[in-house]
């Protein structure tokens, strides 16, 4: 899967056998990837975020069953259990974004498209399901260790909390969207 953007942080899949598969004219006539929750997963070149401040915005449906299932995650162990970042979600419908924000919302309608979208600020974190607000922190994500391998499906190298459900789009930047560019992106 190619990076639109200057970055060049490519998702690749070497092993056909834990690749999604592609899905050409879904949702808005755009292609989606499906992953079917069993071994299913990208894995990012280089490290799309770099700084404590960032926004993360998913075009996603959920079709696993109850329990942890990532979106986007670089855990790795040894190296920062307790301080990576992902996004995915937990129990039925539940958010995750990271460990110290486990309860962050819950999605409504998760089996039909959504924009699953979170954001750390300076003064807080905030998630948010097709632009409305579902949770909300009057603190920042505590330090997050970003150096790690980025992977999309899965949580980090765990093998395991796979995505069930197409992901059509990830956007991610180095930067708190304002609400207003959130809403245009």
């Amino acid at each position: 899967v190619r990076d639109l953007s200057k970055g060049q942080h490519h998702a690749t899949q070497p092993d056909a056998e834990a690749r999604p598969v592609r899905v050409d004219d879904q949702w808005n006539r755009n292609p989606v990837l499906r992953f079917n929750g069993q071994g299913e997963f990208l894995r990012i070149k280089g490290q799309p975020l770099t700084g404590q401040e960032f926004t993360i915005i998913c075009v996603v449906n959920d079709a696993g069953a109850p329990g942890h299932r990532e979106i986007i995650s670089n855990w790795s162990a040894g190296n920062n259990v307790g301080s990576s970042l992902f996004l995915g979600l937990t129990a039925d419908k539940t958010v995750r974004f990271s460990d110290v924000f486990a309860a962050a919302g819950e999605i409504t309608n998760r089996k039909k498209p959504f924009i699953l979208s979170a954001v750390n600020h300076s003064s807080g974190a905030a998630v948010f399901q097709s632009g409305r607000p579902i949770a909300a922190r009057a603190q920042p994500l505590a330090l997050r260790k970003l150096g790690t391998e980025w992977i999309i499906g899965q949580q980090g190298n765990i093998n395991g909390e796979f995505w069930q459900g197409g992901i059509a789009e990830i956007r991610l930047y180095n930067q708190a969207l304002s609400p207003v560019h959130r809403q245009l992106v």
